[in-house]
């Protein structure tokens, strides 16, 4: 899940906005934001497996109650 934006345009995109900036590759980089954000698998209403991932695989798993 996106915790935060470095960037107010890819924040935007993110979020639906059209972004100038980003016209000619809007469509695939949503679709990789939205990859990113399900970098957590929910266990059910409550708990959720969380983790990075990197080149070596997934890192810093952990399961995180989100009530």
């Amino acid at each position: 899940m996106i915790k935060s934006f470095k960037c107010e345009h890819t924040e935007k995109l993110s979020k639906g906005n059209h972004v100038k900036r980003f016209s000619n590759i809007a469509k695939v980089a949503r679709r990789k934001l939205r990859q990113i954000e399900i970098s957590g698998r929910r266990i059910n209403d409550q708990w959720r497996v969380c983790f990075c991932w990197t080149d070596a695989g997934a890192e810093n798993v952990e399961i995180v109650d989100y009530h």
